[in-house]
C-alpha cells in the first residue's frame, strides 16, 4: 500500500483567531497551545484585517458573526487579499448550505460547528496546515517554472538575433577579434567574387597569385 502523506508539524504555526467571545478564545488556548500552535486574537473586523497586513498567518479562524459583521464576507475579502492564508469559520447561525457552497468555491477551507470536539478541531487544523504547506510549495514551483520559461525565451531570442560585435557586455579583446574576423571574411568574399571564372560557374574563393593567372585556360565563348 502507498504511504499516506504525513500531517504537517503544527509546532510554531501562526493562527489568527477573530472572536469577541472571551470563553471561546480561552478554550482554544487550552486546546491548541499544548500542540505548539501560536495564537493571536483579533477582537474586531478592523483589527483582523490590520493584523493580516502586519503578519503572515498560516491560518485564520473567524466567528460567523463578529461585532455585527459577517464572518463570511470577511473571508471573501481575505480570499482576494491573502489567498495563501487558510480560512476557517466557526458556525453558529449561518445556514450549512451556504457555508458548504463557500467551501466549494474556495472562500472557506472548512467550517467548524460550535460547540466543537477537540479531536475534530485538531484534525481539521492539521489538514489546514498541510494544505498551507502544499500551497506554498506549489506557488514556489510555479514561480520557478515562470523564471525557467523566461530564461528559455531570452536564450531563443539571443540565438535568433543577428550577431553583434558591439554588445556592451562583451570584453574589448573579444570585440576586436570578432571585428577582425568579420572584416577578413568580408574582404575575402569580395575578392573571390571578383575573380574571373567560366560562364555559369561560380568563382572558387581561393587566392590565386597574379603571376599564375596568365596560364589559366581561356574561358569558352
Amino acid at each position: 500500500m502507498p504511504e499516506t502523506t504525513p500531517f504537517y508539524d503544527p509546532h510554531g504555526v501562526e493562527i489568527l483567531i477573530a472572536t469577541d467571545d472571551d470563553i471561546t478564545f480561552s478554550v482554544l488556548e487550552q486546546q491548541l497551545g499544548p500542540e505548539g500552535y501560536r495564537l493571536t486574537r483579533a477582537l474586531t473586523p478592523k483589527a483582523l484585517l490590520k493584523q493580516c497586513e502586519q503578519k503572515a498567518f498560516a491560518i485564520v479562524l473567524v466567528e460567523d458573526s463578529i461585532e455585527g459583521a459577517s464572518g463570511l464576507e470577511l473571508m471573501e475579502q481575505l480570499q482576494v487579499s491573502h489567498p495563501m492564508m487558510i480560512r476557517l469559520l466557526f458556525k453558529r447561525t449561518f445556514p450549512a448550505g451556504l457555508l458548504t457552497q463557500a467551501v466549494k468555491t474556495g472562500t472557506l477551507f472548512r467550517y467548524i460547528t460550535k460547540p466543537w470536539f477537540r479531536e475534530d478541531l485538531l484534525i481539521t487544523l492539521k489538514h489546514a496546515c498541510r494544505h498551507h504547506e502544499l500551497a506554498i510549495q506549489n506557488a514556489y514551483l510555479q514561480n520557478q517554472n515562470i523564471q525557467l520559461n523566461l530564461s528559455r525565451t531570452e536564450s531563443l531570442k539571443a540565438l535568433a538575433a543577428p550577431p553583434s560585435f558591439d554588445r556592451p557586455d562583451t570584453p574589448a579583446s573579444v570585440q576586436t577579434n570578432r571585428r577582425m574576423v568579420g572584416t577578413t571574411r568580408l574582404e575575402f568574399a569580395r575578392a573571390a567574387w571578383n575573380q574571373p571564372g567560366d560562364e555559369g560557374v561560380y568563382p572558387i574563393p581561393l587566392h590565386i597569385p597574379s603571376e599564375s593567372r596568365q596560364h589559366r585556360r581561356p574561358s569558352r565563348r
